[in-house]
């Protein structure tokens, strides 16, 4: 199966989502994006889909630009927890 990163990005499961929104849905959901999809239990889900409509939302309401708290920050800290953000690169499928 598909890491979640992918899956995310897989236009036809779920259209919409794009790279920068990826980055900042699993920030908030707290997800490795290496984590199979397949793999997430029921709660995660939920948590996952309410991110993901908190991510689009946001930008909607920002006329498209993005809020990221994420994206393109790291080696940063991170404005929630101030512990330092990590950018983990995939290999391409």
């Amino acid at each position: 199966m598909k890491p979640i990163s992918e899956a995310l990005l897989d236009q036809s499961i779920l259209a919409g989502v794009v790279n920068i929104a990826k980055s900042e849905i699993l920030f908030q959901t707290g997800l490795d994006p290496r984590v199979p999809a397949n793999e997430l239990s029921g709660a995660t889900r939920d948590r996952l889909l309410e991110s993901i409509r908190q991510v689009l939302w946001a930008s909607y309401h920002a006329d498209g630009r993005w809020v990221c708290q994420a994206y393109h920050r790291q080696s940063q800290r991170c404005k929630i927890c101030n512990s330092v953000i990590r950018m983990v690169k995939l290999a391409p499928s």
